[in-house]
């Protein structure tokens, strides 16, 4: 749109308020001040890209409006801000309006570069002193710089760079995006372009990671992204910002790498072994302690909200802390980051009534049942040192903790598996307590006197932990070995007992109920043996604790079940009746003087096994 301003008039709207202007034909007779600011106008002008030669006398006076008029110089400057503002405006607005902006971003450096031409003839035409130069060009850019930081145009210029960088190149080349940062750098806006691309970068970079890497754990990607980033990224940011650190892109994607990682941190540990790639690419790409404490927050939180509550249960969240061990020694070899991430698990499972037992039982159990099967494993290591009490001697070549440990950081608790389970409690007294329960039911169940499997698990655990733990155990086994001897002096081919020393033994369970007559005086029969050959010694017999070999006929076929006593008195019960009777379950409790409970797993048992028939409501028979 064609500006129509008379010179004269503009000077005296401009003009302070405070002074006079006087006439310019009057300041400087020589010189037609108003054809000058017109064909200054007229050339402006945005839709006349004609740069002809002024009239002869224009010409002429344009020489003087530099060192020679500064009142005519000064007018210049505020035609040239009135006139430049007002096309900025219409640019703004225009892109603004129209539906496709990425196109017209082009009308912003055709603008740029015929105001620059325009410029660069006024110049060729006055006596401007180089003050004055800088001035005019001082001028123009910030007028250019406010036209192209306008959020409108800024957001189409950026958009108009994306498509040109990472679309298709048919709509904008690679040539128009190398000029326009040129012109951008000319103008004065580098640092604005350089954010704008490198943010440009950081987002295609981001995309690309997360389309490529995400939940991709089981083989490296580093070297994939590395090799886009320098055959992809670097060349084109090359071309359009020539003064920027190439390598700065290779950070840009190990620090987007590490954001993704760390977000999918918890099903990264949960996977171990199968991470171990994604776990190794981490700790290439941590540098910063901001990236560790991000890792370590983030790792809580999902840990709180995914695993350490009341469903999930114990064996799991010990299986999510041996991997958490396990894979966050390879990201920090120091043991430090583990040592945070733990925390939370370890006060966790402290509080967990079941988890002295479950951690017990997986330490003794080699079947492939052993859902913590690695603990057993870790016991039965050779190579593992025996414990020590302090820290020094644990370690000769001792170190000092890393700065960025906690105050009570111990390294060497922190990465071993089995004494880190262990030390979760604040005294090992709870765990020998419950190693001793353990060892206990193990030794009673054993029939035959061979007690070569749970010695073996008793050495293993004092090559772990040192002798002086297992004291009680020591006689704990002695028993069962005095107990052989013992019932080959008694010699009863009916009964053979376990006798032991109740003084080292934990409490045992002393649930009482009617045994079958045959069994009871079998039982009574063994005692008096027993008071004869060990005279002032008394025998007191667990019937909770028994166990039967009986052989049961089914139908045509005899077979032999060993079990405990309180199942055999319940299939005892059922001799009593006439054939085919059915009996209520109230009944046999009342009879055995047995609990609810074992009278209901009894029966449960025998239903399975085929022997009796559940014929509903709380009713058995045999099963003819």
């Amino acid at each position: 749109m064609p500006l129509s301003l008379n010179a004269q008039n503009f000077l005296e709207v401009f003009a302070p308020s405070s002074t006079t202007v006087p006439s310019l034909e009057q300041e400087d007779p020589s010189s037609n001040s108003s054809q000058i600011l017109d064909w200054i106008a007229e050339v402006l002008d945005a839709q006349n890209a004609d740069l002809g030669e002024p009239p002869l006398r224009v010409r002429n006076s344009l020489r003087n409006i530099g060192a020679g008029n500064e009142i005519l110089f000064d007018g210049l400057m505020r035609l040239l801000r009135f006139h430049l503002n007002n096309q900025g405006r219409q640019l703004v607005q225009s892109i603004a309006e129209s539906s496709q902006t990425i196109f017209n971003v082009s009308g912003l450096f055709e603008w740029i570069i015929n105001v620059r031409q325009k410029t660069m003839y006024f110049a060729s035409l006055t006596a401007l002193v180089a003050d004055q130069v800088r001035l005019v060009t001082r001028c123009i850019n910030a007028i250019f710089q406010t036209t192209a930081l306008d959020p409108v145009v800024f957001a189409s210029l950026r958009e108009w760079y994306d498509s040109g960088l990472f679309s298709d190149p048919g709509l904008i080349s690679h040539e128009q995006l190398v000029e326009t940062a040129q012109i951008l750098i000319q103008i004065e806006l580098g640092d604005e372009l350089t954010q704008m691309v490198i943010e440009l970068f950081k987002d295609r970079i981001k995309l690309h990671v997360e389309t490529k890497c995400s939940r991709v754990w089981n083989r490296p990607v580093l070297q994939d992204l590395s090799n886009w980033t320098h055959q992809i990224l670097v060349p084109k940011l090359g071309d359009i910002l020539p003064s920027c650190n190439l390598s700065s892109l290779d950070a840009l994607v190990k620090n987007e790498l590490v954001k993704l990682r760390v977000g999918e941190s918890f099903d990264i540990v949960v996977d171990y072994p199968d991470s171990t790639f994604a776990l190794e690419e981490l700790r290439a790409c941590m540098s910063t302690p901001e990236q560790n404490a991000q890792l370590v927050n983030t790792f809580i939180q999902l840990s709180r909200k995914r695993l350490l509550h009341a469903g999930v249960n114990t064996i799991d969240i010990i299986k999510c802390y041996i991997s958490t061990i396990r894979s966050f020694l390879i990201i920090d070899h120091r043991g430090v980051l583990l040592d945070k991430v733990c925390r939370p698990i370890r006060a966790y499972l402290r509080d967990r009534e079941d988890t002295i037992e479950r951690i017990v039982f997986a330490l003794l159990d080699t079947s492939t049942d052993n859902k913590l099967i690695e603990l057993a494993i870790e016991l039965r290591q050779s190579d593992k040192k025996k414990h020590l009490t302090h820290e020094m001697e644990r370690d000769l070549d001792w170190t000092p903790d890393p700065v960025d440990a906690l105050p009570d950081f111990r390294k060497g608790v922190v990465e071993d598996v089995v004494e880190s389970l262990i030390s979760i409690f604040d005294s090992k007294d709870v765990f020998m307590s419950e190693l001793t329960k353990v060892f206990s039911e193990q030794l009673l169940r054993i029939t035959n006197y061979d007690v070569r499997e749970v010695y073996g698990k008793l050495q293993l655990l004092k090559s772990r932990f040192g002798n002086s733990e297992f004291g009680s155990l020591d006689v704990m086994m002695k028993d069962i070995i005095q107990s052989r001897k013992l019932d080959k002096l008694i010699n009863s081919d009916k009964v053979h007992a376990s006798i032991i020393s109740h003084m080292y033994w934990p409490e045992l369970p002393e649930e009482k109920f009617k045994l079958p007559a045959e069994i009871q005086t079998n039982l009574q029969n063994y005692e008096e043996e027993f008071k004869r050959k060990k005279k002032g010694r008394k025998l007191t017999i667990f019937p909770s604790l028994t166990y039967v070999d009986i052989d049961v006929e089914i139908g045509t076929q005899v077979r032999n079940f060993k079990v405990s006593a309180d199942k055999a008195s319940i299939l005892y019960s059922f001799l009593d009746i006439p054939k085919g009777s059915e009996v209520k379950l109230a009944i046999i409790c009342m009879k055995l003087q047995m609990s609810l409970k074992l009278v209901s797993e009894g029966l449960s048992f025998w239903v399975k096994q085929g022997v009796l028939k559940d014929c509903g409501i709380n009713t058995y028979k045999i099963n003819e």
